[in-house]
């Protein structure tokens, strides 16, 4: 197991605006100092927990491949792709997983999509022992944005130089730290909800630590457009761990590392590059 250093952060604080910079902080929140990842030695990817047994990248991957005509279109949960993999591994077992990998690589790039994103995703869910991670969402990011330099309007910063505006982000992490970051995202997103039927909160009913700590409401707004608008340039985003495996009301939560990218959208945009035609098999020497 690889130990990574990182700031662990106070029990949950209400998503609906009440103190979002609170200090109350539980003996069992302070025992975690340390995120403990769960790649060994020489892997770049952790292995996926499932039925037992930990899984490579590559049989997870294979495990969806056999459940492919299964995945619903759109969106697929993680517990469901997970039960998908246990059924698969129930199926064929960790040797016939192994056995179908070769048939997997064989196909064309596009019909790889599923299958390889899909494992990467899980493989980063599961980065760390005891915690379920994520990408930092488009609303954390924007708070990051905004407590950095970064200048507003179109600018070389924003727009044409994307190193830039990862240091940007980089930066504000660091002034912000995990503590407060997490929970001013929350309030963003109260603030700029996405979706149809999202309600947007006035801002007399934000919380006054979120206003205080971000007052210039033109710059939230630019921050999270930059968010949302420039994701490739921030694509090398970190993780962030929660802890007791609920998002939703997290005892906890840390700013963890940044995950190596997923090799399949790594291969896929070597492809396109390349001038391939959608539905051709990708160049020889190109891996998932």
């Amino acid at each position: 197991m690889m130990p990574c250093a990182s700031t662990v952060v106070p029990p949950a604080v209400p998503r609906q605006g009440v103190n979002v910079f609170g200090d109350v902080e539980s003996d069992e929140t302070r025992k975690r100092s340390v995120l403990v990842e769960r790649r060994l030695p020489g892997e770049t990817f952790p292995r996926v927990p499932v039925g037992g047994v930990e899984l490579t990248r590559e049989q997870v991957a294979v495990a969806l491949f056999t459940q492919v005509d299964r995945v619903p279109p759109g969106y697929v949960p993680d517990w469901q792709l997970l039960n998908l993999v246990e059924e698969a591994l129930a199926a064929h077992g960790v040797e016939g997983l192994d056995a179908r990998l070769a048939e997997l690589e064989a196909l064309p790039m596009g019909d790889r999509r599923v299958t390889w994103a899909s494992a990467w995703r899980l493989c980063t869910v599961h980065w760390y022992r005891d915690a379920v991670a994520e990408l930092m969402d488009a609303y954390q990011v924007a708070c990051a944005l905004y407590a950095s330099d970064l200048p507003m309007g179109r600018s070389q910063s924003s727009d044409d130089r994307p190193v830039e505006l990862q240091g940007h982000l980089s930066e504000g992490i660091a002034r912000l730290g995990a503590r407060a970051l997490i929970p001013l995202g929350w309030e963003c997103e109260r603030e700029f909800p996405r979706g149809p039927r999202a309600q947007r909160a006035p801002e007399s009913a934000l919380d006054a630590s979120y206003l205080a700590a971000m007052p210039d409401r033109r710059r939230r707004r630019f921050c999270l457009m930059t968010a949302i608008n420039r994701v490739d340039a921030l694509k090398n985003r970190p993780l962030v761990a929660w802890f007791d495996d609920n998002v939703d009301h997290p005892t906890g939560w840390a700013i963890g590392c940044v995950p190596p990218p997923c090799p399949y959208s790594v291969a896929r945009r070597a492809w396109v590059r390349a001038g391939n035609a959608a539905g051709k098999r990708s160049p020889q020497g190109v891996r998932a």
